[in-house]
């Protein structure tokens, strides 16, 4: 599948600047928020009109990583949407994750 890639590089690009990936940055320019999409073309078309273009179905990540002794981690904050979709979002799944970055780098390759 490949949503699964496009979504990791877009995290990764985010986490570790020196990885190449697809992302797209919100309107605000933060370049640890990006937007996110359930499908390839959602995403395409906000990548491609540069951020003109928010597909509904699309949320914005804030993606952040920490150096601790146990590596570099990464965490994914989905809950930066406000509003009914992202309230419902937040009450059937956690909100935060914290991934390895140097697992989520190797799940998509070079």
């Amino acid at each position: 599948m490949l949503v699964k890639p496009l979504i990791l590089a877009a995290v990764l690009s985010m986490a570790a600047p020196a990885t190449a990936g697809l992302a797209q940055t919100t309107s605000t320019g933060d370049a640890n928020s990006m937007v996110a999409c359930p499908s390839q073309s959602a995403l395409e078309q906000s990548i491609n009109s540069q951020g003109a273009i928010s597909p509904d179905e699309c949320t914005t990540l804030q993606v952040n990583s920490l150096t601790t002794e146990s590596g570099s981690l990464c965490l994914i904050d989905f809950g930066t949407d406000q509003g009914f979709l992202g309230r419902l979002r937040d009450a059937a799944f956690p909100s935060q994750w914290w991934v390895s970055c140097d697992q989520l780098t190797a799940a998509i390759g070079p």
